[in-house]
């Protein structure tokens, strides 16, 4: 594990480049193992927790939101389409969710406390907007089309993106 402190304060990146391309990883390897909770040996089992448990330490030192958000996400899914109960309360959690949007007061004191929690910088722009990305999204995509097979390999977004975009100033992210 390598920790990177040009992007934040001790955020593990691993070996893939950033922690943004290691979250991911982590994650999948938690979802491997739930998938292998069932049909594994109970001896097996205390080596199986050991390892989720240390995918998910790994998942929250990458300091990676969105993978975060995804796999808590992929588990409510599955938790929703198991279960007839968790199936009503997920759909009554949506129309609460339908509710608020109508809400604007509520949203954006929701907003305001949701961005105190996931956002680095705490403002809510952060996580409604994406706060110039749009240009820097369509470099990339022309660099996607260019190898969409074989890609760049996990420890090239630094390189592959700075080379995607720059701006009027030659400022590349």
């Amino acid at each position: 594990m390598v920790i990177d402190n040009n992007t934040g304060p001790n955020r593990l990146r691993g070996l893939t480049g950033s922690g943004n391309s290691l979250g991911p990883i982590m994650s999948i390897g938690v979802l491997a193992g739930v998938y292998l909770w069932a049909s594994c040996k109970k001896k097996v089992r205390i080596l199986l927790a050991l390892g989720i448990m240390l995918l998910l330490i790994s998942l929250v030192w990458s300091q990676s939101r969105a993978s975060m958000v995804a796999l808590f996400a992929g588990f409510l899914l599955v938790a929703a389409l198991s279960n007839v109960f968790a199936f009503i309360f997920s759909a009554a959690f949506a129309c609460a969710g339908v509710w608020s949007l109508l809400q604007p007061g509520f949203l954006d004191s929701l907003l305001r406390g949701l961005a105190s929690i996931f956002s680095r910088s705490g403002r809510v722009s952060e996580i409604t907007s994406f706060t110039g990305r749009s240009d820097i999204w369509a470099g990339v995509m022309a660099k996607w089309l260019e190898s969409p097979w074989f890609g760049y390999g996990l420890g090239s977004p630094r390189i592959v993106v700075s080379e995607a975009y720059a701006d009027q100033w030659g400022n590349t992210h």
